[in-house]
C-alpha cells in the first residue's frame, strides 16, 4: 500500500529502496548547538522492545539550560521505569550520536489525550527536582573523587549532589558524559579506562560509577602482579 508524502517529511531509505517515514523538517530543534530532528529520537527509542510509543520534547531549566526529555509509554506495567530507561538509554547509544540522547526519561502508562485524540502536553508529568534535603555523603575514596569530578564538569556544588543522584538528571548530557570519562581516567591513572556511553548509562551514578571502577583497578593490580610473577619466573629459569 503506497503512501502520500508532503513537503517537509523526513524519511529514509531502507533495504530494496522503500522508503521509511522519520518524522517532520519543521520538528527539528537546536540543542547545544546541534540540530536534532525529535521524530527520528522517537523513533529509535520505540525501537526497544518493550516499548509501545514515546514523544520527545525540550525542556528549559531554571538557569536556562536545554534538556532533552523522552516520555515513554511501555508495552505492558513494570514494576521499574528506572531499569526500563535505562535500558532505553543503552540503546539509542548504539543507534544515535551522543548529542540526541535525551537526559531524561518518564514513563507513562497512559497518555493524556486531548478532546481531538491527540496527546494533551500540558498534562504530561513534569519531571521532579531532586530533592537536596536526600543528600547520601561519598563512603569511600573513589566515590568522593567522583564527586569532586562531577561537581566540576556539571557545575553544581558538591554538598548538594548526592552518590544516588543520576548523573542526567542533574543536567549532564552525553558530551559532558565524554569528559566526564576522560577526567575519570586521568584521576584514576586508568589508560585504558574504557568506558563507552553504553557503559556509562548502566553506571549513571557516582555509587554505580564507583563500584566499576574500584573492580577495574583491582583487575589491573592483579594483572601487574601476574605479570611481576611471570618477569621473576622468566629471571629464575635464566639463573638455571
Amino acid at each position: 500500500e503506497g503512501r502520500l508524502y508532503r513537503t517537509g517529511d523526513w524519511v529514509r531509505y531502507l533495504d530494496g529502496g522503500v522508503l521509511e517515514y522519520v518524522g517532520r523538517a519543521d520538528e527539528q530543534v537546536k540543542v547545544r548547538g546541534y540540530r536534532i530532528e525529535l521524530g527520528e529520537i522517537e523513533h529509535a527509542i520505540n525501537l526497544h522492545p518493550d516499548i509501545d510509543s514515546s514523544l520527545v520534547l525540550v525542556s528549559t531549566s531554571e538557569t536556562g539550560q536545554q534538556n532533552i526529555l523522552a516520555y515513554c509509554k511501555s508495552l505492558q506495567q513494570t514494576d521499574s521505569a528506572e531499569s526500563l530507561a535505562q535500558s532505553v538509554r543503552e540503546l539509542l547509544a548504539q543507534t544515535l550520536p551522543v548529542y540526541m540522547i535525551p537526559n531524561m526519561f518518564m514513563m507513562v502508562e497512559q497518555w493524556p489525550l486531548t478532546i481531538n485524540g491527540k496527546i494533551d502536553r500540558d498534562e504530561l508529568p513534569v519531571p521532579e527536582h531532586l530533592d537536596k534535603n536526600k543528600i547520601v555523603q561519598p563512603s569511600t575514596e573513589t566515590e568522593q573523587t567522583l564527586l569532586q569530578i562531577w561537581s566540576e564538569i556539571l557545575e553544581v556544588e558538591a554538598n548538594s549532589i548526592s552518590v544516588l543522584h543520576n548523573f542526567f538528571e542533574l543536567g549532564g548530557h552525553s558530551l559532558m558524559s565524554i569528559r566526564l570519562v576522560n577526567k575519570i581516567s586521568e584521576a584514576f591513572e586508568l589508560e585504558h579506562f574504557n568506558m563507552g556511553l553504553q557503559e556509562f548509562y548502566s553506571h549513571p551514578t557516582i555509587q554505580a560509577a564507583a563500584l566499576e571502577i574500584d573492580r577495574k583497578l583491582l583487575q589491573k593490580k592483579n594483572e601487574e602482579a601476574k605479570s611481576l610473577v611471570n618477569e621473576l619466573e622468566a629471571l629464575e629459569e635464566g639463573e638455571i
